[in-house]
């Protein structure tokens, strides 16, 4: 009996990887001749993309209770199709899908949809972000009795902060569905611009916090790296009675700033 020729592994291999991203047959033919190994094969593609499409459900949540589960799968398939996954593992899959969203408005026809995503996106984040050396009061005291100057410090948002501009106020929702909560009847989501600051405190919990304009401003500035009386300045500029101490104060106290070289 003549002995079956096996494939070349790295040809196995790469040809079955780009047939479970792409669904060419031909990748699959090229490693699968026989009609029923073709068959048996296209079964891995099916749970492949089962997998793609949970993984993408369990990064955005919320966008999955909005559309409703089939719709969800629909709207997965689509993404799963352009962005395949490069990675070995389903963790953080899904990068694009707020994007990919907002350029499919013809397909679900929900304008403030992709916002939704982006909450769920910076949430995900947030969890995984690498902890940080977080600043206080106590340090920033110590660091004024060495003579130093308050307004010299530059400290900076720890990872696991990220500003968010949105084209809708869907905070307020997103929170509500976030925590199993039923929105109120009269709950609307309207077209216009929301500044969030979303971070994981000390204790773990992921915090949204709705920010001004100036806040926006003193934060970004800080996380941009520069100086305390550089951050003020930016806010002060449109808002002039800015509470610039007590505002730093309450970002010190609700774990917002990381340690930076400067006060270690």
């Amino acid at each position: 009996m003549q002995q079956k020729k096996l494939p070349d592994p790295d040809a196995y291999f790469k040809h079955f990887s780009a047939y479970l991203r792409s669904g060419d047959n031909d990748h699959l033919k090229a490693v699968f001749p026989d009609a029923k190994e073709l068959a048996a094969a296209k079964v891995y593609r099916n749970g492949f993309l089962r997998s793609c499409v949970e993984a993408l459900r369990a990064s955005y949540p919320v966008v999955d209770l909005l559309v409703g589960e089939d719709y969800f799968g629909m709207l997965a398939m689509g993404y799963i199709k352009i962005h395949p996954p490069v990675s070995s593992t389903f963790v953080g899959y899904g990068e694009r899908f707020p994007q990919y969203l907002k350029n499919s408005l013809d397909k679900h026809q929900l304008p403030y949809l992709p916002e939704f995503a982006r909450l769920d996106r910076s949430w995900m984040t947030a969890y995984f972000a690498e902890d940080a050396i977080l600043l206080d009061e106590e340090q920033v005291e110590c660091w004024q009795r060495d003579g130093n100057d308050i307004s010299a410090i530059r400290c900076e948002l720890p990872k696991s902060a990220e500003l968010l501009t949105l084209d809708f106020d869907v905070s307020t929702l997103w929170l509500k569905l976030k925590s199993d909560s039923e929105p109120a009847e009269n709950t609307q989501v309207n077209k216009l611009t929301e500044r969030l600051l979303i971070w994981r405190d000390s204790q773990d919990q992921i915090n949204v916090r709705v920010v001004n304009v100036a806040e926006f401003s003193f934060l970004a500035s800080l996380l941009g790296g520069n100086t305390l009386i550089a951050a003020a300045t930016a806010a002060i500029q449109l808002q002039a009675d800015f509470p610039v101490i007590d505002y730093f104060s309450e970002l010190l106290n609700t774990d917002v700033l990381a340690l930076t070289s400067n006060l270690t």
